[in-house]
């Protein structure tokens, strides 16, 4: 029988590999906000060098509203792309992981089977709904800032600096988004391949250091019933940037 240290490595291992694909997808979306940033900002550069009367200032405010939204638009359809692909890597990846645990055949499951999983409302809202959310909050924030920025007369620096600032919150947003919803599809997937290898129970396993959460901390350890988990309840994540693995519980024979 395979013994808690073994668990433990596993659960490190599984944590690295994770934290891995993470970095990538990172690395992808902060290339898509930079980018999107900068052609706003150069929009912005093209207003306040060609505003010369009222009317025409409307005009070329309105241009830039629309010109904004169709850059958002573009980045927050490749960001759900991009973790679409992303996350359904992800759940073959530890699907297999689990199989290697239980000492089990792996078997591919069906992308279209995946894609539906991945869609799951189990934090409330899917994880597109909270991407094209974050979106509509930027959208807002920037038109905001933009309406008041020229309002006061602020300098072209001002507002280049305050839609920075909304840009970097977005992706941070998007950073949180990315790292909780992958600790979900990894613990989700596992967590489906020992349903479909019989097993009854699972472990919760946090991993202790400063950072951990107070509701892991307690949880550390407990054994769950597999028809009774819950993801934010019994099962992780139970918060934002959540670590948490699950681990079987395996019957002796």
């Amino acid at each position: 029988m395979k013994n808690k240290e073994y668990w433990e490595e596993r659960a490190i291992l599984k944590d690295k590999l994770l934290e891995k694909d993470i970095n990538k997808i990172e690395k992808k979306l902060l290339k898509l906000f930079k980018d999107t940033r900068k052609e706003v900002l150069n929009e912005l550069k093209i207003i306040y060098a060609d505003i010369e009367a009222t009317e025409y200032e409307k005009y070329r405010i309105d241009s830039l509203v629309t010109s904004i939204n169709m850059a958002l638009d573009n980045l927050y359809q490749r960001n759900e792309e991009e973790l679409t692909k992303a996350f359904i890597d992800l759940y073959y990846k530890f699907d297999k992981e689990a199989s290697i645990d239980l000492g089990v055949s792996f078997n591919v499951i069906n992308e279209n089977l995946i894609r539906e999983v991945i869609k799951t409302k189990w934090s409330g809202l899917s994880f597109s709904e909270r991407i094209w959310e974050h979106r509509r909050r930027l959208a807002f924030t920037i038109k905001s800032e933009l309406s008041a920025g020229l309002t006061r007369g602020d300098s072209l620096q001002d507002i280049s600096k305050k839609i920075s600032d909304k840009f970097n919150t977005s992706y941070s947003n998007a950073i949180r988004l990315v790292r909780t919803e992958s600790c979900w599809v990894m613990n989700e997937a596992t967590v489906n391949n020992y349903k479909e290898n019989g097993i009854k129970e699972y472990e919760f396993m946090a991993f202790l250091d400063k950072k951990t959460s107070p509701q892991c901390r307690e949880l550390d350890g407990k054994v769950i019933s597999i028809s009774e988990y819950k993801a934010g309840l019994n099962f992780p994540p139970l918060h934002p940037h959540c670590r948490s693995c699950i681990v079987p519980v395996i019957e002796n024979n």
